[in-house]
Parts: C-alpha cells; structure tokens; sequence
C-alpha cells in the first residue's frame, strides 16, 4: 500500500469511526421561529400594525387641526384676520351679509335669464 498503513480494516474501521463522530455532532434544528415564512408572516404582521398606527395618529392629527380651526372661529379670534383684498366678486361680495349679490338674488337672475331665452325660442318657432 502506498499510504503506509499494512493493516487492510485500518480504511474500514477508520472510516466507521468517522461516521460515528459525525453523528455525534448534532446539527442544529430549525425551531418553528426560525422558518423563512415565519419569519416573513412577523414582518407582515409588523408592518400591519405600523402601518395602521400611522394612518390613525395622521387622522387624529388632521381631527385636531380641524377642531383648533372650529374653536378659534367660535372664540372670534380668527375674525380679525382678512383674506384677500376685501373687494370680493360678484358670486361672492365682501360682506356676505349685506344682501347684495347673494347666492339667493344670483340665482334668480339665472333663473329668469333661463327663462326668457326659453320663451323666446318658443315664441320664435
């Protein structure tokens, strides 16, 4: 033999010896934790309740800005403030409750516009 070794069951025993130590070895097992797909189901479940957590601390953010908005027009604090020019449109005047040119009067004169063209197109025919 060319390895040097003149005992023939020296392979042998050698190798079973080999094989025993490896079995002795124990290789370590997965615990259900430690799965790919358990693992990507807790990011979801995570992510879910990330996920919810914001939306709902954005929407109490936007309520709360919405009833600070409400209690400084109730208080009359926001009634010093202007917007614009103060001139206002025609659809719209400056002070809404002067009774010129209200939604009320604008819709009338459309109303009665309406009608006049109508009338005449039925008379003209």
């Amino acid at each position: 033999m060319a390895s040097g070794v003149r005992d023939p069951a020296f392979w042998k025993r050698f190798s079973y010896a080999v094989h025993m130590d490896e079995e002795l070895i124990q290789k370590p097992e997965l615990r259900p934790t430690d799965s790919w797909i358990n693992r990507q189901n807790a990011k979801r479940s995570r992510r879910t309740y990330v996920c919810c957590a914001f939306w709902i601390s954005f929407f109490l953010l936007i309520a709360g800005v919405v009833a600070v908005v409400i209690w400084l027009l109730k208080s009359g604090v926001l009634n010093k403030v202007k917007i614009g020019n103060g001139s206002g449109t025609t659809y719209q005047p400056a002070d809404p409750n002067s009774g010129v040119n209200s939604k009320r009067d604008v819709v009338e004169d459309v109303a009665a516009d309406l009608a006049k063209q109508l009338l005449r197109r039925y008379w003209a025919s």
